[in-house]
């Protein structure tokens, strides 16, 4: 067998986004606590959550989630820098929030 015909992994590997403003969340869920407590002027209903792999379900499909995007409640998209910022400091929340809507990956 020629190696060099494989195909690697991770360009099977099919990554979408769950987008919390498509469908019905309770902004109030206790998933949202954490997040909200540090970044207060975040509007949660805007969230867009990528890095999301459908095909490896929940818990594994959710390794490289990260905040896609997002506005602030005066209806500002925030930067990439903000996005960035907001993923690595907040990362166990962004990955329970990605669980917590998995099901709904590009609803």
């Amino acid at each position: 067998m020629k190696l060099k015909n494989l195909i690697p992994l991770h360009v099977l590997k099919e990554e979408r986004a769950v987008d919390l403003s498509k469908i019905a969340l309770d902004p109030h869920a206790r998933v949202f606590d954490n997040l909200k407590k540090l970044a207060p002027n975040l509007d949660i209903e805007t969230l867009k959550i990528g890095g999301l792999d459908p095909n490896a379900g929940p818990d594994d499909g959710t390794a490289e989630a990260y905040i896609e995007s997002a506005m602030d409640k005066s209806g500002k998209p925030l930067s990439d820098q903000e996005l960035d910022k907001l993923t690595d400091e907040n990362i166990e929340d962004v990955i329970a929030i990605a669980i917590e809507y998995f099901g709904d990956i590009n609803a």
